[in-house]
């Protein structure tokens, strides 16, 4: 018999701080997401470039060093490979009125709960409310752990 494994969708992080990255990625991690980490829109698109596989989703920071949140948005609305995936901005400085539509989905202020940035994540992707696939690490400390702002400047 064959059967089928189901892969866990994949998240493009693009966020410059090491320190937020490492957290939200860790907690993506820990919540069953693959995750792929860049540190401004040319790594990202870099990687969109030589990985055949899709994002199922990219959270990106809108205030980046190199190739900035709204240049790489641009480049991935063009792109007919990338244009229907779906885009969270993170930014402590952008709000909805001040962000293209193009491919965002959601616009989450800094600073955050990252319980409230994995449901989102959870949402649309389709995977419902995250569930860590890690046994040892129970909803309630997976709570915990995530019910923490997450603040760049502090």
């Amino acid at each position: 018999m064959h059967y089928a494994v189901a892969m866990a969708p994949t998240i493009l992080l693009v966020e410059d701080d090491l320190d937020l990255r490492e957290e939200i990625a860790s907690a993506l991690d820990r919540a069953g997401y693959r995750v792929m980490t860049a540190r401004h829109g040319g790594e990202a698109r870099a990687w969109l470039e030589r990985e055949p596989l899709r994002p199922d989703l990219i959270l990106l920071d809108w205030m980046l060093p190199v190739v900035d949140g709204i240049t790489f948005l641009t480049q991935l609305a063009s792109d007919p490979r990338y244009s229907r995936v779906p885009v969270i901005v993170m930014s402590a400085v952008a709000t909805t009125a001040t962000i293209p539509r193009l491919c965002v989905e959601r616009v989450v202020p800094k600073p955050f709960r990252l319980r409230y940035l994995i449901d989102l994540v959870a949402t649309y992707t389709g995977t419902g409310r995250a569930k860590t696939r890690n046994a040892a690490l129970t909803t309630a400390e997976l709570d915990r752990v995530m019910g923490r702002f997450l603040d760049p400047t502090s």
